[in-house]
């Protein structure tokens, strides 16, 4: 009796676990920004600190249990310390910059970066950036804030720069008119809009794949040029007709192989675009095949444009 309640208590926690894993929001690398303003705002240079790579700390604490008084050990403190004053005077550098120019969050006149997600050589999935930039307008003035290397990495469900800040400006010849738009969170995660999308098409439930697209409602929300607006219905109409055309084709699709998921988002600067890639591979009763759903992510929910396959689609 004592092994079945345990048992049943097993399984409820791994649900509850299941549930509110699959409830997350994904943070995206906009929101990083964020969080540097709110160091500076609060003059919290703890938070400031855990907005960059700790590793080196970590590896400290290691070398003390394994290395103790060794050369090692006093060379890599050295450098640790150096790195820790970087970010200090990084921390004062930003600090003065935000201070100087007055710089508040809605300042921001856009911001750019490139996700990737591929399998590392465990089958592991790893989250990789590039391009990232932030870039403040104030009085014609642009000022960039940049991660080293344009490049941040995920820890912990938190995004962070390996090392200091960089900052440049420039004079904006001629704003912008199209609009500008921040995604810090989706609603949920590429894997699970993935599995999503793929269990619609293994249930040939056509109606349900079909609100997925944007909705008529939706188009103003895409904020795309006008050509794209007047284009838009009868390209996601042609879309939809060839998959429906189609879908006996997708009845070899067996399951997800998840290990080998890969994701390409390339955020841009002024509105929502088509520019999400998941790529799901998959068994068949024909081998290994893959599903590219490509999508529009939005602040409301990701919204699906196309679905592209291997399976030769009419």
């Amino acid at each position: 009796m004592k092994k079945q309640t345990f048992f049943l208590l097993f399984i409820i926690l791994m649900l509850q676990s299941y549930i509110v894993k699959s409830q997350q929001t994904f943070v995206t690398p906009s929101s990083y920004i964020d969080s540097i303003f709110s160091a500076v705002e609060n003059n919290d240079f703890k938070k400031f600190r855990r907005q960059f790579d700790s590793s080196e700390l970590k590896r400290i604490d290691h070398l003390k249990k394994t290395q103790k008084g060794s050369k090692m050990l006093e060379n890599f403190i050295l450098y640790a310390d150096s790195q820790e004053k970087i970010l200090v005077n990084n921390y004062r550098d930003i600090s003065d910059t935000i201070k100087k120019y007055n710089l508040k969050l809605d300042n921001q006149y856009y911001n750019t970066f490139k996700y990737f997600i591929k399998p590392n050589a465990n089958n592991e999935p790893e989250e990789r950036t590039a391009s990232v930039s932030f870039n403040f307008l104030k009085d014609s003035l642009i000022i960039t804030i940049s991660p080293y290397y344009y490049k941040l990495y995920k820890y912990n469900n938190q995004w962070v720069s390996k090392n200091k800040l960089e900052i440049e400006n420039y004079k904006l010849s001629k704003i912008s008119s199209q609009k500008t738009y921040f995604i810090n969170e989706l609603n949920e995660d590429f894997y699970t809009y993935g599995v999503k999308i793929f269990n619609l098409i293994k249930n040939k439930d056509f109606e349900n794949l079909s609100k997925e697209y944007p909705q008529e409602k939706e188009y103003d929300l895409l904020d795309a040029p006008m050509r794209s607006a007047r284009e838009l219905p009868n390209y996601l109409r042609e879309n939809k007709a060839k998959l429906n055309k189609g879908f006996y084709k997708l009845e070899i699709l067996e399951s997800i192989i998840p290990e080998k998921t890969q994701v390409r988002w390339h955020k841009k600067q002024y509105r929502y675009e088509a520019n999400m890639e998941i790529r799901l591979f998959m068994k068949t009763s024909k081998g290994d095949r893959y599903l590219n759903i490509i999508c529009l992510p939005t602040k409301n929910r990701i919204m699906l444009y196309n679905i592209d396959t291997d399976l030769d689609l009419p």
